[in-house]
């Protein structure tokens, strides 16, 4: 205990304001992003860890539990505990809000066939439409990952550029499931090629790339970067981010602040 505490107050005198709030407020707690709730065992990357006030490490704890079952729905190495452990985190999301349930809605056979078609994929073989895993999201689970994807690369920003974004500043951030059109769009894929970071995700010499990835690139002059971010193999997010808002031109009216 001595030690965490320890560590805790070193760690705030290092750094010693929010940086998900615009760097201006004094931070009182250590917030990991991504959450403990992410990774297998609970088991966080090294070096992830962020200085927050209190307000802004609880903004997002709620989203955190729902975008992390989202991000295992797609776990093709899951082992008998990570099965046991997404069948308790669906009971506790379904208890805290049961609309986050009904807002994920599997899609019929016709809407498959149609899904299949526009992407040039074949049902596989022995497995009948309706079986086929797809699933179509709402507004629940958008604004769940949107608000969860502010708070990402708002730690993000901090880690790879050592200041806090300032309340001018602004982030446009898309989102994608490993079904989307997206996926497979050059345009994507070219940009994604520019993003020519990417750091090491290790817990205790254990590489947890499977589990959350992610590239980015951060301008020579400090006031802009890009990322793309990973979860295991169920979705991602795009994110360009600058100093000013007024820089990010494309799609204005989407433009995230800080909180």
């Amino acid at each position: 205990m001595g030690t965490r505490r320890q560590h805790k107050q070193s760690f705030l005198k290092e750094n010693p304001f929010c940086c998900f709030c615009g760097g201006t407020t004094p931070a009182e707690e250590i917030d990991h992003v991504p959450g403990r709730v992410f990774f297998r065992d609970r088991q966080w990357p090294e070096g992830y860890e962020f200085p927050a006030c209190i307000e802004c490490n609880r903004a997002t704890r709620y989203e955190e539990k729902v975008v992390a079952l989202f991000s295992r729905f797609n776990s093709s190495d899951n082992t008998d505990a990570d099965n046991t452990e997404f069948e308790r985190m669906i009971d506790e999301v379904a208890r805290h809000d049961p609309e986050f349930i009904t807002d994920i809605r599997p899609l019929c056979a016709n809407e498959i066939r149609r899904f299949l078609k526009e992407r040039g994929m074949e049902r596989p073989a022995g497995v009948s439409t309706s079986d086929i895993p797809v699933v179509k999201f709402g507004d629940i689970v958008n604004k769940s990952v949107r608000k969860f994807g502010r708070k990402l690369f708002l730690a993000l920003w901090f880690k790879h550029t050592g200041t806090s974004l300032p309340k001018s500043g602004g982030m446009r951030i898309v989102w994608m499931t490993n079904a989307s059109p997206a996926i497979d769009d050059p345009a994507l894929i070219t940009m994604f090629q520019t993003l020519n970071g990417i750091p090491p995700i290790i817990k205790n010499s254990h590489h947890l790339h499977n589990q959350f990835t992610y590239r980015y690139v951060a301008t020579s002059t400090g006031d802009g970067a890009g990322f793309f971010v990973w979860f295991r193999q169920s979705f991602g997010l795009l994110c360009t981010i600058a100093i000013n808002k007024s820089m990010i031109q494309h799609d204005p009216e989407n433009i995230e602040a800080p909180f």
